[in-house]
């Protein structure tokens, strides 16, 4: 049995959710090429992504109806958020990857090639 359509609110909810996390930890991503890991921006940046992903656990639907939806970043997952949002899901998909590929390379990745902390 496939899972029902998200709603309109759970949509936006999702992709606030989303969002909040990649661009948190996309912008924390920034800060620490910039030499700012540390900073009190940095971590409130870094609790911006933590707080997205709270609102997304908060906006998932968890009935047993839903146990069959695609995990939420994965492309099916990112077009059932996206559809009845009315907004074109590779955009969606695009934007979400596109900062979490800035966070990764940002937070973990350059760190770990140039020896930052």
């Amino acid at each position: 049995m496939a899972p029902p359509p998200l709603t309109r609110r759970q949509a936006a909810g999702i992709l606030a959710g989303l969002g909040a996390f990649a661009v948190g930890f996309a912008a924390a991503g920034v800060l620490v090429m910039l030499h700012r890991a540390g900073s009190p921006a940095y971590w409130s940046l870094v609790s911006v992504g933590l707080l997205g992903i709270g609102a997304l656990g908060i906006a998932s639907p968890r009935t047993v109806a839903d146990a069959g939806r695609p995990a939420v970043w994965s492309r099916p997952g990112l077009a059932a958020v996206a559809e009845p949002l009315g907004l074109p899901w590779r955009a969606v998909a695009g934007m979400f990857y596109g900062l979490v590929a800035v966070g990764i390379l940002g937070n973990v990745v350059l760190p770990i090639v140039l020896g930052r902390r």
